[in-house]
């Protein structure tokens, strides 16, 4: 009782202190403070990451946009509401369907790191060292299309007994031993409540596809496997599209698109470890192609495509980066983060998730992931698109002389020819190529290369409203 008392307190004050004026935030002076003090970077984000859970405290207890002054961050469905229509989110949009049609390996997907561990949620033990603010249901729309949930084996107090009080739930802990998930615990959600945000936000979205990546801690239990499919079924049903049945643990099919998920009349595509019973006719496991690795602080992602790309093997594996901002990393030499500048690089050179903590409407680690369109294109009454000096695409008047952008295989040829765009595909025949458009950031990337200076059209337009790529 003290100790409720105690932190009943302690959000006081701080939520009292942060009302003040033109405060700093007080997790910034304390940070800084630490470093002034001569503590090394770590010590010190330990330092704010103390004061960031007042902050979590501050709002469960209610302080509302007060305790943004406590540790900078705020929950503001109305930013949500604002982003969800933004230039962002509709450009993220746009960049999906270019590369709608490639293979599940050339496509970039917008993620979320831990994106269940979320302050939007009741509190939980795990929840009191967030790696978001904002629920699933508000990550989808500002435009997050792949989520990670993580799923244990845990003892709860609603577990049956006939299963020795355990039941699958959906935590931020770590198994250290049979039947010990460190972090899970009182009350912890089941993953058909993660999975209903999915179905009904799927449900407004019936042109949306979701990627599901399910952390297994199920310890390899038949029993476990058994509910946690069980919901997914119950809740996904024939929105799932699986594996073939009788196929054992089919890895993630790479020569698959976005398009033929939903061809098939499915919308949700599920992966992550391999398990028994009938799981696998509803998982797909991950396999040797995929490649994750977290990142650390700052800007640490390199700078060479070429060298990157060929260390990981781009051109045939999935490629996963994640940032965990969590206190609970940090404080036990771990963490990391995703700078804009790293989203920006992995953005370009063919990252196929990014997973990014702490999404915020407008952010701008997305705004890095935006490879096509510049700042507020295409203008209204644009038809025919363009790639600029820089790369980013533009709408033009479509009688203008320009190069063009032909593709023969993986490779970018553009045009000495000049010319309005609709005489792209003669000009790419005749050049032995076909006309195109780049189908995500790596793609650019060649094409800018190739171009060298200037402008040159691209096989992209706008057709009955919608602006489309491969118009011949």
């Amino acid at each position: 009782m003290r100790a409720r008392v105690a932190v009943c307190a302690v959000i006081s004050i701080l939520a009292s202190f942060a009302a003040v004026p033109g405060r700093a935030q007080v997790a910034q002076e304390a940070q800084a403070g630490c470093g002034s003090a001569g503590g090394d970077a770590r010590s010190c984000r330990g330092v704010y990451h103390l004061v960031e859970l007042a902050g979590v405290l501050c709002r469960q207890a209610g302080g509302g946009r007060a305790c943004a002054n406590v540790d900078g961050r705020a929950i503001d469905k109305n930013l949500v509401r604002a982003d969800e229509q933004s230039w962002l989110t509709r450009t993220l949009a746009a960049q999906r369907t270019l590369d709608d049609t490639e293979p599940l390996q050339e496509e970039q997907w917008s993620h979320t790191h831990n994106s269940f561990n979320a302050e939007a949620y009741r509190l939980t033990v795990y929840g009191l060292d967030p790696n978001q603010l904002y629920s699933i249901t508000d990550q989808l729309r500002m435009g997050i299309r792949a989520i990670e949930i993580d799923i244990h084996w845990a003892l709860e107090p609603d577990g049956t007994p006939a299963h020795q009080f355990k039941r699958v739930a959906v935590c931020h802990g770590d198994q250290i031993g049979l039947g010990v998930h460190l972090g899970c615990g009182l009350g912890d959600p089941t993953l058909t409540d993660r999975l209903v945000e999915v179905r009904d936000w799927l449900q407004d979205h019936p042109e949306e596809v979701v990627m599901i990546y399910l952390e297994n801690q199920l310890e390899n239990n038949r029993t476990a496997h058994i509910e946690a499919r069980q919901q997914i079924s119950s809740v996904l049903g024939d929105l799932v599209y699986r594996p073939p049945a009788g196929s054992g643990c089919a890895t993630l099919p790479m020569d698959t698109s976005r398009a033929d998920i939903r061809s098939a009349g499915k919308r949700v595509i599920i992966t992550g470890n391999c398990g028994p019973g009938t799981w696998r006719d509803w998982v797909f496991d991950r396999g040797p192609r995929w490649i994750e690795n977290g990142t650390d602080y700052g800007d640490d992602y390199p700078a060479s495509c070429t060298a990157e790309r060929a260390a990981k093997h781009y051109d045939r594996n999935w490629i996963r980066y994640w940032g965990d901002e969590t206190g609970l990393s940090n404080g036990t030499g771990g963490g990391g983060d995703i700078t804009v500048h790293d989203a920006q690089n992995m953005t370009r050179c063919g990252v196929n998730m990014i997973g990014l903590d702490n999404l915020r409407p407008f952010d701008p680690r997305l705004l890095a992931q935006i490879w096509s369109w510049a700042p507020n294109e295409p203008s209204p009454g644009a038809v025919c698109a363009y790639q600029t000096r820089g790369g980013s695409f533009r709408g033009g008047d479509c009688a203008q002389q320009r190069r063009f952008a032909c593709r023969t295989g993986t490779d970018w040829v553009v045009t000495t020819q000049r010319g309005a765009w609709a005489q792209g595909p003669a000009a790419c025949a005749a050049a032995g190529a076909h006309y195109d458009v780049p189908s995500g950031g790596w793609q650019n990337q060649l094409l800018i290369t190739a171009k060298g200076s200037g402008e040159v059209w691209l096989d992209y337009a706008k057709r009955s409203g919608r602006w489309t790529p491969r118009v011949l």
